[in-house]
């Protein structure tokens, strides 16, 4: 999916917000905000959204060290999805589908972000997520997922955010040894790495990781065994604006978005649908 003008303001956006967590001094961040002006006006906007945001990251790193910047964050929404995961499970027990409600809670999960978001707040998204079992859903869609996830012997399930990783957990367990997750291969924004699994929730899964920092998939930094596994799995279920964004036209293999359309870019590219509705689309996939 291509970068349209829109996404300049949130490369921008998201600058400021890591500039703000960071104590080094004003001269540096004007430095660092001259370097990423220069590069985003020099950027090629033929490339999807988080290309040039890994770019951004990059230079911010470059000045400052490879530190996880929302480190607090991460932990933050991850404790935050764990205790609120315990307090509804009366609630999923009674969903007349789990199928269901654990793939709406999954995209629901999708609310905590930190990256998009720069004022986001944790309280808000519980009465959010609770709700998400009423929320609208293509069910069409939802019950090709099903059939496909239900076929498929390799399912390579793509994730997204800290926080929304914990509700995956229940997704993910209903295929047990079909699932191997893939998350990012360093730290960026709030999105998920090898450090967040185990505290996520997740026992006993296979892991593999992007083996670079953008937030989505980028194949030309990817790692060599990201890629196979990319090629070899049945199934990918992707989770996120993040993945759908560089996959959506980019790949030739059978794959499930699951997010919530948070941004006017992905929101026309969907056909004008509700802001924050809950997406399950897919592309290269037989019905």
């Amino acid at each position: 999916m291509k970068s349209e003008m829109e996404c300049a303001r949130c490369f921008c956006d998201s600058l400021f917000h890591q500039l703000g967590k960071l104590d080094v001094s004003p001269e540096t961040k004007i430095a660092v905000t001259q370097k990423v002006m220069r590069m985003i006006a020099g950027a090629d906007f033929n490339q999807p959204p988080p290309l040039i945001a890994a770019k951004v990251n990059e230079i911010v790193s470059d000045f400052i060290g490879k530190q996880d910047r929302f480190r607090k964050e991460k932990d933050l929404s991850t404790q935050c999805a764990r205790e609120l995961l315990e307090s509804i499970r009366p609630e999923l027990e009674k969903a007349p589908d789990r199928f269901e409600a654990y793939v709406l809670l999954a995209i629901a999960g999708n609310i905590i972000d930190f990256g998009v978001d720069c004022n986001f707040d944790l309280g808000t998204a519980r009465e959010k997520i609770i709700h998400a079992l009423s929320e609208p859903f293509d069910h069409a869609a939802m019950k090709l997922l099903r059939k496909k996830m239900d076929e498929a012997e390799r399912i390579l399930y793509l994730m997204d955010n800290c926080g929304e990783a914990v509700f995956d957990t229940l997704l993910t367990g209903l295929y047990p040894g079909k699932i191997t997750l893939a998350v990012r291969g360093f730290p960026i924004l709030n999105d998920v790495t090898r450090a967040e699994v185990e505290s996520s929730g997740f026992r006993d899964v296979p892991v593999i990781d992007t083996g670079d920092a953008t937030p989505g998939i980028s194949f030309a930094a990817s790692s060599e065994a990201f890629l196979e596994a990319f090629r070899t799995a049945d199934l990918i279920i992707a989770k996120g604006q993040g993945n759908f964004e560089t996959l959506c036209d980019d790949t030739d293999r059978p794959v499930f978005f699951l997010f919530r359309a948070k941004c006017p870019v992905v929101i026309r590219r969907l056909g004008g649908v509700k802001p924050g509705s809950y997406q399950i689309c897919h592309v290269n996939v037989e019905a």
